[in-house]
């Protein structure tokens, strides 16, 4: 059996103040991760529109 954990659960909290973050994947996968570290408990100032890639079927998003 896998154990679930958090994205970043190897990170130390107390060491991150703010990051800026781009995720870049297929559009379902960048809406399931950013959801993914909301839940998590990360808050994000700022979120983006997805963006398209040129001549990709990929987005990137910017948190």
């Amino acid at each position: 059996m896998i154990k679930e954990q958090k994205a970043t659960e190897h990170m130390n909290e107390e060491l991150i103040r703010m990051i800026k973050l781009r995720i870049q994947g297929l559009p379902d996968e960048v809406e399931k991760f950013s959801k993914q570290l909301k839940k998590d408990g990360y808050h994000f100032l700022m979120e983006s529109d997805d963006y398209p890639n040129r001549n990709s079927e990929y987005v990137r998003r910017y948190v």
